[in-house]
């Protein structure tokens, strides 16, 4: 019986010991943090909330999207981003059905391409989720990427926020992106060190309808627009209309930065200095006028994300 006893306290010492240790769940997350020292098509980088996300490339931003698009592409959505193209010729659902005999009893309907193609094909697009914008760098490179020298970024998933260092023409940037916990907004900070000041650029697409590809258009100016609602200093309130689906993007940026209009529907926010600290939120309605520094995204981010990691299972 004594044998038995010690026996089962060996077996047991294991397990006690373990669950009496003290797990330090934050080395265990960020040993793990993704990290990137070159640009890889399949190795795009997202933040998000649950509702919304925002993917980026080795700048941390989306600046080379043609790189990504046949990888993991670069994108920009949320639950409520849906669009449809516009129903010209009245097409109904019942035009893409047909009765079948399944074996049941009785006859079924089935949605089949053959019986009208042009229904079958516009039911099966629509409706479609949106790339809700693009934002990137301004570099207006002959090659792109070759110019991005001395990349090393990383995902700090502890706090949430992507950390993106890398060399541009001389100048050096430091990068930190984020994605506010409770609403649908990304917020990033830009240091450079050289003779470049910060300079993004946010553009517009329209949609391709396409499963196979980024799910953006940038040559169908026509059939969309941006139009500048509101603007004043460190303001801009943009309204994106895509045939009957409209969306809203407020972005907030220092006193001294300026939003001008650089094509039908792209924007460019310049930096007056060598610090850029800018956010934008996506909306269905108009936005409300709450201001959001990156300081207190950042705060939020890094509570959400630490609450997240010290409560789960591990």
């Amino acid at each position: 019986m004594k044998i038995r006893l010690i026996n089962l306290l060996f077996i047991l010492l294991p397990f006690t010991s373990v669950h009496a240790s003290h797990i330090d769940r934050k080395s265990v997350v960020t040993r793990n943090n993704p990290v990137n020292t070159s640009f890889e098509s399949l190795s795009s980088l997202s933040v998000g909330n649950g509702n919304f996300a925002f993917t980026v490339d080795a700048t941390g931003l989306q600046t080379f999207p043609d790189f990504y698009k046949d990888g993991v592409p670069l994108g920009t959505q949320s639950v409520w981003g849906w669009h449809s193209y516009i129903n010209k010729d009245n097409l109904k659902f019942e035009d893409t059905l047909k009765e079948y005999d399944f074996g049941r009893g009785h006859k079924e309907l089935y949605t089949v391409e053959k019986k009208n193609p042009q229904a079958s094909t516009w039911f099966r697009v629509n409706p479609h989720r949106m790339h809700l914008g693009m934002v990137g760098f301004d570099f207006d490179d002959a090659t792109p990427t070759s110019n991005i020298k001395d990349i090393h970024q990383s995902l700090d998933m502890y706090d949430g926020i992507i950390k993106s260092n890398f060399i541009h023409n001389g100048t050096s940037y430091n990068v930190e992106t984020l994605v506010h916990p409770n609403i649908d907004m990304v917020s990033s900070s830009i240091m450079t060190k050289g003779s470049e000041k910060p300079s993004v650029k946010f553009r517009f697409p329209y949609p391709s309808g396409k499963h196979t590809d980024d799910g953006c258009l940038w040559d169908c100016d026509s059939l969309h627009s941006t139009t500048l609602l509101q603007s004043k200093a460190g303001e801009a309130i943009l309204m994106h209309k895509l045939d009957s689906t409209i969306y809203y993007i407020r972005i907030e940026f220092g006193k001294d930065d300026k939003l001008v209009k650089n094509g039908p529907n792209s924007y460019l926010l310049k930096s007056g200095d060598d610090k850029l600290d800018f956010s934008f939120t996506f909306s269905k309605d108009y936005p409300k006028e709450v201001a959001h520094t990156f300081a207190d995204a950042k705060n939020a981010s890094s509570l959400f994300w630490r609450d997240f990691w010290n409560r789960g299972g591990m």
